[in-house]
């Protein structure tokens, strides 16, 4: 067990590694330049003020110097300050706007996954029957159309047949939970039905698969109740392949949140990396990026931790 987390750890390590030398070269060689996005509107100024701008940045060393002195930053803690938004720490930004992005990703977790998870296995268990068709419909529907589709088709739906206009912005929970439930119902119900579809699917073919296996027709043979055959032998045995689509759901409630965020005027993490790309903030697109890497990969190496849980015959070594 602890070699192979010790394995796991190592690996994830270097992943990280890897997506933090891609993101820092792909980062530099955007077009445009911080300085002039953080100095440029203000009037004109001369290459030389903006040479020694870009040297107070640090944005004129050579890529190896820059990723090293961000590297030995970042092993100590440090993701460094905002270029555009001077003395703002890195760090701060992104605690700032972890509590929009966190509380929007488990309401959608905790609404979206389960109930994908529950549908699944009733159209699996309900094959070819009233209840399996409409199912599998509303999983395709999932699958195939985009949530910011979703999104925009439901809010324009929703103000011209009904006149709802639903709130913008964000109010902190521990200041007023109702406005702040009211403003994230609707992100909420669009992130977990985008997530949903891919879930229902899997869970549905796995039901079906573990309902063909040789212990459940004996566990019927020996005359097992219905109910106890579902519960021990199927859906049990059924979620362990399910498992894995989890992992991958909060990568894409991850990558969802930006939409949602933009759409409905909520300052999460997703909002403060489009922003930081649009004003070429450099520092602040790494410490956001390498942020949703350690989640991501932190979520896979809890995922495959959890199969020895969920399934005795699975052995980490």
């Amino acid at each position: 067990m602890w070699a192979y987390l010790t394995r796991r750890l190592i690996g994830a390590a270097l992943v990280v590694w890897m997506v933090s030398v891609f993101v820092f070269t792909a980062v530099r060689a955007l077009p445009g330049d911080a300085v002039l996005v953080k100095i440029g509107e203000s009037g004109r100024i001369t290459e030389a003020q903006l040479a020694q701008a870009r040297s107070e940045l640090g944005l004129d060393d050579p890529v190896l110097i820059a990723y090293g002195k961000w590297a030995a930053g970042f092993l100590r803690g440090d993701l460094g300050t905002s270029v555009i938004q001077e003395g703002e720490p890195v760090a701060k930004r992104i605690r700032d706007a972890l509590i929009p992005t966190a509380e929007l990703g488990i309401l959608s977790a905790a609404i979206g996954l389960p109930l994908a998870i529950a549908l699944g296995a009733v159209s699996g268990l309900r094959q070819d029957t009233w209840l399996d068709y409409p199912l599998r419909l509303l999983a395709i529907i999932s699958l195939s159309v985009p949530n910011f589709v979703v999104a925009i088709a439901l809010l324009t739906f929703l103000s011209r047949q009904f006149g709802y206009a639903p709130p913008f912005g964000w109010v902190d929970p521990w200041e007023d939970p109702r406005r702040n439930l009211e403003i994230l119902l609707l992100p909420v119900v669009i992130s977990g039905f985008a997530v949903s579809g891919t879930l229902m699917r899997m869970t549905r073919s796995a039901v079906l698969e573990v309902m063909r296996q040789d212990y459940v027709r004996t566990a019927r043979a020996k005359g097992l109740a219905s109910r106890d055959v579902i519960w021990r032998h199927i859906l049990r045995n059924a979620l362990i392949s399910v498992t894995t689509l989890l992992g991958l759901s909060i990568v894409f409630m991850l990558s969802g949140s930006v939409i949602m965020e933009v759409l409905f005027a909520i300052p999460g993490v997703g909002r403060l990396t489009l922003t930081a790309i649009q004003q070429r903030d450099y520092t602040q697109i790494m410490g956001n990026t390498m942020f949703f890497a350690v989640v991501v990969v932190a979520s896979n190496l809890l995922v495959d931790l959890l199969y020895g849980v969920i399934d005795p015959r699975v052995h980490l070594h």
